[in-house]
Order: structure tokens, then sequence, then C-alpha cells
């Protein structure tokens, strides 16, 4: 996938493939504003043969894309471009909304606002013919900051019902909204549960969950706020130098908690960090938002270089990158190092960012003064930006984790 938030134009194959997304992308804003008018609106709400016509536009943008569309009482439209199949389509459904013309009474966002339990449960009822204004639910706080919740209906057969799993993500995802819902859920499970009868089953053990639908949404705020109180009070930049640390020590067979580790990092050995359930959390492959570490807006990211020599070298090479990094970055409060990793092949060093984009191009800058190699990255811990990477050099080739440019 070629990059979106942070293509460069330094490659000529990466720059023709962006630039043909880029003509996709303003082919269908043309095929939007042509059937604007009477073929938009039918009576008072959409046609819904525009709305089909529209999203096989969208398809050959990428098919992953989502289009949703919805009619407000002032006689405004939104229109929604949503990342549905892969988190990581999220900057191309941000650069789809960068690049929509201005159509008052129409507003255009890459992800859907929260809903009233009435308006998701219609959604609910349009899309898979269920009423589940009697489903219960249960949130809970997983790994990782993360939440876990369940939601059981009469109308799920099991906790291996795949359909009730799509209507239970697609309902939870509108109640909440997918700036809450992409970032902080990271599963959502079902379970049968009681079915209407004047008369109680002998033996019915279906569990009654605590929470009505109209509970979720509180729930789930109070998690979130729960979590954030339990953060650093201060940016890592101003707590680093007084930081606990601890290291894991890895092997790349066994992965971490019993799963393999993820992101590219396969071949990492020992790491260390002073936020350990951060590191745990990006190296396991869960769901991964840096808002769920940090209070302040920071960004973790991570540089990925090859260096050379043995361990014992490469280590020191790296702890004096570390520390350039931190003595260009600390004083303008642009962010700090926050943990390091030596591997088979990649040395590591973990990065929380404020200021994103002059604190990358301040990374470069300090990168290139010590001549790295050319196989140096930055790429970002967010599962959002999975497929995005900075190279040092203007020659960099895409990290091995990256697919490669076709």
């Amino acid at each position: 996938m070629t990059r979106v938030r942070f293509f460069s134009p330094d490659d000529e194959v990466e720059t023709g493939r962006y630039m043909e997304r880029i003509k996709s992308i303003d082919v269908f804003w043309r095929e939007f504003g042509a059937g604007l008018g009477a073929r938009a609106v039918q009576g008072r709400g959409l046609d819904p043969a525009w709305i089909v016509h529209l999203r096989g536009w969208l398809g050959r943008v990428e098919p992953g894309l989502g289009l949703e569309m919805e009619t407000h009482g002032d006689g405004s439209f939104t229109l929604d471009v949503l990342a549905v199949e892969d988190v990581r389509l999220k900057p191309l459904a941000d650069l789809m909304v960068e690049r929509a013309p201005p159509r008052l009474p129409w507003s255009f966002s890459a992800q859907r606002s929260p809903a009233s339990t009435d308006a998701a449960l219609a959604a609910v009822r349009q899309d898979f013919g269920l009423d589940l204004s009697k489903a219960r639910a249960r949130v809970g706080v997983g790994r990782g900051h993360a939440l876990e919740i369940v939601v059981s209906s009469e109308h799920f057969n099991s906790g291996d019902d795949e359909q009730a799993l799509d209507v239970a993500n697609a309902l939870l995802g509108r109640l909440l909204g997918d700036a809450v819902f992409d970032s902080w859920v990271q599963t959502v499970s079902v379970l049968p549960g009681r079915r209407s009868s004047v008369l109680r089953v002998v033996g019915d053990q279906s569990p009654d969950l605590p929470l009505s639908l109209q509970e979720v949404k509180p729930a789930v705020q109070a998690a979130i706020t729960g979590i954030d109180a339990g953060l650093p009070e201060q940016p890592s930049h101003r707590i680093c130098e007084r930081a606990d640390w601890v290291m894991f020590e890895l092997d790349p067979a066994e992965g971490i908690d019993g799963a393999p580790l993820a992101n590219g990092s396969d071949d990492l050995l020992m790491a260390t960090t002073m936020c350990p359930e951060m590191l745990r959390c990006f190296l396991s492959g869960e769901l991964f938002a840096s808002q769920r570490f940090s209070r302040f807006g920071e960004i973790f990211c991570y540089v990925k270089l090859e260096l050379s020599g043995d361990d014992e070298q490469r280590v020191g090479a790296r702890c004096d990158l570390e520390e350039a990094l931190d003595r260009a970055l600390v004083p303008g409060q642009l962010g700090c190092v926050v943990g390091a990793g030596l591997g088979a092949r990649y040395c590591y060093i973990v990065l929380a960012l404020t200021r994103l984009e002059p604190a990358l191009q301040l990374v470069r800058k300090k990168l290139r003064d010590h001549e790295v190699p050319k196989n140096a990255w930055v790429l970002f811990c967010d599962s959002h930006w999975a497929d995005e990477w900075v190279g040092i050099w203007d020659d960099t080739a895409p990290p091995a984790s990256q697919p490669p440019i076709q």
C-alpha cells in the first residue's frame, strides 16, 4: 500500500502510484458533484440509487473504503468516507475528505460521530433487520488500556455467531462513534441473551449482563476517564530523566505473552522502556492507539535501523544515537526517547513525540548528522499508521515490514 499521510515525492514509482490515487479521488468527487440536485435528493431523503452509484466509484479508489450518508432535520447532509475493512485505510479516508470540494449544505468526515441509542438501533434494524432494543452489555478494561465489550441478545445464537458479531460491532460503532470505537475498543464478543417469554424455561442459564444499551456510552466514558487518570501526569519529555525503566528479554520464536512478535519487530532479542504497557501492547500486535498511553497528545513511534558490529558495538552506537536524539528533542519539548531494542539484525529507538512534524524533521536531521546507514526509518506504533513510514534519507527504500511498491 502506498504511503498517504507521510508520502514523499522522492521515489518515482511511489509518486506515480500516489498521483493515480489522487486522480481516482478527484474523479469520485466530480461524480459526487454531478449527481447533486434532483438525482441526489428523492422526496425528503437521499436517492438510494445515487448512493449505490457513488459507492461504485469509491470502490475504484479503494475497495476497502465505505460510504455512509445521513440527512438532518435542518436540511443539511453528512457524507462519511470510512475505513471499513482495515484501520490502516484511515489515512486514505482522511485524504478523501481533505480533497472534498465545499458543497453546502453538505459536510464531510472520515469518521462517524456518536449516535443516540435510538439512532444506533434504527441503523441496525435497517441494515440487519434485527431489533436489539432489549440487548444487554458489559464493559471491561483489558490489556493495553483497551476496552472489551460483551453484548448479549435473544437474537444471538452463540458466542461464535459471526452475524451476531457483525451486528454487535455495527451497533457499538454507531453508538460510540468511530473516534472512540476504533481507538479504544479492542474486542467485541457476543452471548445469547434470555429469550422473551411469559414462562421461564427450566434450566435457562442465559446471562443478564449489567448494562442496558442506554448505559453503554456512559460506562465507556467512565472507563476511559479512569484509564486517563492512571496515566503519567506530565508528558514523557518532562519525566524521562527520573522514570523507572523495565527490560524485556525476548525470544523471537516464543514472542511476547505467547504471541509472535508483530509489526516488523520479529528479530527483537532485548528491549528496555519507561512505558512497559505501551511497548508490550505494540509488540503483541494488538490494536494500538497512542491516546491510550498519554494524556498529552504524544505520538509513539520508533526508529528502526541497521548498525554494524557485534552486539556490544551496536548497543554502544545505538546509545549514542539515543543521547543525541534526547539532546535535540527534550529542550524544545518536542519529545524524547522512551525505549530501545536490540534485534538480530536491526536496532530500535522508541520515541514519544509531541509536535509531530517538527520533531520528525529534527529526528531525521540528527540521524543524518550521525551518518546512519540508508536502511533507517521512522515507523509508527498506531494501528492506523501501520503502513506509513518516514525514511531518514531521501533515497531510503521502504522498510522490509512494508509491502513493496507494485
